[in-house]
């Protein structure tokens, strides 16, 4: 259930339609996706696991990578 996520968003000013999730768990993914909501992943966090293997939308090595308009993209994408 993403309601925590989509709530969070909506409760700092943010609308969950033009949101990105930045995590590093299978719990972050999953609950982006179920939300609808674009993830980027890293792969420097604290998984046993790749976070390749949970499907994020993209997975980056360092938060150099998530430019601002890699970000608008991944979001429009996601509309």
């Amino acid at each position: 259930d993403p309601r925590h996520l989509t709530e969070t968003i909506k409760l700092a000013g943010g609308d969950p339609h033009g949101a990105l999730m930045v995590g590093d768990s299978q719990t972050d993914i999953d609950t982006a996706k179920a939300a609808g909501i674009p993830v980027v992943a890293v792969d420097f966090g604290y998984t046993d696991r790749h976070v390749r293997e949970f499907e994020p939308t993209l997975v980056i090595s360092h938060f150099d990578a998530l430019t601002p308009e890699l970000a608008e993209r991944l979001i429009a994408a996601a509309r």
